[in-house]
């Protein structure tokens, strides 16, 4: 992977702070201009942890609130957590597998996981590329759906139910519509990673 985050402090101390004070439920628009530093705070830090053991071709998808230091807006982003494991790995020059340990040792004992970014590579990483258009769209078609649905839904359909929703929602068969799904699951607490072949999402009950 060739996206690098450049954490502004070390990434021990910053996967044991407390979470962040900045969340924000809906997903807002990332700010347009340069951003300086961004603050970064792991949803829900036991899905977090969940996905951080992880270590297949078949990576789950995480869910972060970011808040831009210098003008206070704040977003959320679904990304996938081997780019956040690469990335912090190549910044402490350590094994991405050692950056899995050292998190999940931090949500055991009872920390939250904060982290923050820098650099412009760092930055178009957290631009999560669907809109917040897209997220309404999905919460709404899944509104009356329960979780245990939702995860039945997606087990059953999983090779074809993003070109569906694609297709019925005039969204583009792509990655950034894969990633606003999950990002969808992930606000509902239902575990989510990209399929080892392009165009599906795998589910874990919540």
């Amino acid at each position: 992977m060739k996206r690098l985050l450049r954490l502004m402090f070390p990434v021990v101390a910053l996967l044991g702070c407390e979470e962040a004070p900045h969340q924000k439920t809906d997903a807002g628009e990332p700010p347009d201009e340069p951003l300086t530093g961004i603050e970064c705070t792991a949803r829900d830090p036991i899905n977090f942890g969940r996905a951080m053991g992880n270590m297949t071709t078949a990576p789950n998808y995480i869910l972060v609130d970011a808040v831009d230091k210098s003008t206070g807006e704040s977003w959320a982003v679904c990304l996938e957590s081997l780019e956040f494991l690469d990335a912090v790995g190549r910044e402490q020059n350590i094994e991405y597998y050692q950056v899995a340990e050292k998190a999940m040792e931090s949500i055991k004992d009872g920390k939250g996981c904060k982290f923050a970014l820098s650099s412009p590579e760092a930055i178009e990483l957290l631009k999560p590329g669907y809109t917040p258009e897209t997220l309404v769209q999905l919460r709404e078609r899944f509104r009356e759906r329960s979780d245990e649905e939702l995860v039945e839904l997606f087990s059953t359909n999983r090779l074809k139910i993003i070109g569906s929703l694609c297709r019925e929602l005039d969204l583009p068969f792509d990655s950034t519509t894969q990633r606003a799904v999950a990002h969808m699951l992930l606000e509902r607490g239902v575990l989510c990673g990209r399929g080892c072949l392009g165009g599906y999402i795998y589910v874990r009950s919540p």
